[in-house]
């Protein structure tokens, strides 16, 4: 049952409590007395004795198990069969013993000198002669070697295991694809083409007659003499007229040296009636002034041979290379050619390769930026290597043959007895002295 307890002490009792056990349940409240200060705390009560019990007995110590059976020993490899031992040879037979050799026979004893007369002493009589030395005895004949016993068989060698197969080379991984190239940028503009150079002024309508080529053209007076040729065709004094210069030296012209038989342009002369076409008769050295020589084909050597509208090209030349001239002077002879020593000679450019026009501006590099390289294809991995087959096993070697002992060395016969060597006669006593030998 819970109480409530209030500031005035009382105490409800719930509905569900029936402390009276009567018919009907009503809720009492009852008023208490005003709830007095709390008990003193007993003393705590003393403490029960601590009994250890006693310590149970120690259990018996198990039976230690039987131990393991030892296993069997292997059995041991056989021993390789060793190789039969040669035969002994046999002993070679005792050579027979050399017979004793003959004894010498002994000398005779020379005869005794006669007594001689008494006075003067006799002669000594002459020493007999020594026997001779007794045969030496044949030496005996040496036993036969024994044969050598034969060699016992070498074992044969044990077989070579077989090699082992090498393993097959792993296959190349594929190469990676090659990256695709980048576009190209477009292409830069054209530059714009150089203006075309002006025409040539159109000469005069003429006959035209056209000379052969010069090789260089004069672009000044040059410093020589005028010297008059025979007379001409039309008059005039132009066959073998001749330019010489006033100093020695090798005529150069427009950039170029003059050579031996060059057609010349002459063209700048400040008499006028001293141009034409010449041919380079002498070069010039240090030594030597260059000549020029009025052409065969403009000297008047033919009737009407130079007139208005002759015209040339010229070859070769710093300033006139590649450039056409055209005489333009009207001539006081018959039909207005020229009578060459009187009317003036003039040339005027009629053609040419203009100056070049001034080239374009490089367009712009078109802006496209260069694709990227592809990227490299990974290359492919390498298959692996083939393991080396396994080494087969060295066959066992044969056991070796023991050798054959060597047989016995024969004895050595007995060396026969040497003769007896004969005693020499002795003249001073006439005693003789035989040697024996004891057998």
């Amino acid at each position: 049952m819970a109480i409530d307890v209030n500031s005035i002490s009382t105490v409800e009792i719930p509905l569900t409590t029936n402390v009276y056990n009567v018919g009907s349940v009503q809720p009492l409240i009852i008023e208490l007395g005003p709830i007095g200060p709390q008990g003193i705390q007993g003393a705590t009560g003393n403490t029960g004795p601590s009994i250890t019990g006693a310590t149970g007995a120690t259990g018996a110590i198990g039976n230690t198990g039987p131990a393991g059976n030892t296993g069997p020993t292997g059995p041991t490899g056989a021993v390789g069969n060793t190789g039969t031992t040669g035969a002994i040879g046999s002993t070679g037979a005792t050579g027979p013993t050399g017979s004793t050799g003959n004894t010498g026979p002994t000398g005779p004893t020379g005869a005794t000198g006669n007594t001689g007369s008494t006075g003067p002493t006799g002669s000594t009589g002459t020493t007999g002669p020594t026997g001779p030395t007794g045969l030496t005895g044949n030496t005996g004949a040496t036993g036969a070697t024994g044969p050598t016993g034969a060699v016992g068989n070498t074992g044969a060698v044990g077989n070579t295991g077989a090699v082992g197969n090498t393993g097959a080379t792993g296959n190349t991984g594929s190469q990676g694809n090659t990256g695709s190239t980048g576009p190209t940028g477009p292409t830069g503009l054209t530059g714009n083409t150089g203006a075309t150079g002006s025409t040539g002024a159109t000469g005069p309508v003429s006959s035209n007659n056209v000379h052969s080529s010069a090789r260089l053209a004069t672009i000044a007076n040059l410093n020589a003499t005028y010297a008059a040729g025979t007379l001409d065709q039309n008059g005039g004094y132009g066959i073998g007229a001749t330019l010489t210069g006033n100093s020695n030296g090798r005529l150069s012209l427009d950039g170029s040296a003059v050579t031996n038989n060059d057609r010349i342009l002459v063209k700048n002369q400040t008499t006028a009636t001293q141009n034409g076409i010449y041919v380079v008769t002498q070069q010039g050295t240090a030594g030597t002034p260059f000549i020029l020589t009025r052409a065969s084909d403009f000297n008047d050597s033919i009737a009407n041979q130079v007139e208005y509208g002759d015209f040339l090209f010229v070859t070769t030349g710093t300033v006139n290379g590649a450039t056409n001239w055209i005489q333009n002077n009207v001539g006081t002879g018959t039909g207005n050619y020229i009578i060459i020593g009187t009317d003036n000679i003039t040339f005027a450019q009629s053609g040419g390769v203009g100056p070049q026009g001034n080239t374009g501006a490089t367009g712009a590099t078109g802006a496209g930026a260069t694709g990227n390289t592809g990227a490299t294809g990974a290359t492919g991995t390498a298959g692996t290597n083939g393991t080396n087959g396994a080494t087969g096993p060295t066959g066992p070697t044969g056991a070796t043959g023991a050798a054959g002992t060597n047989g016995a060395t024969g004895a050595t016969g007995a060396t026969g007895t040497t003769g007896a060597t004969g005693s020499a006669a002795n003249t001073d006593d006439l005693t003789v002295s035989i040697v024996m030998q004891r057998f």
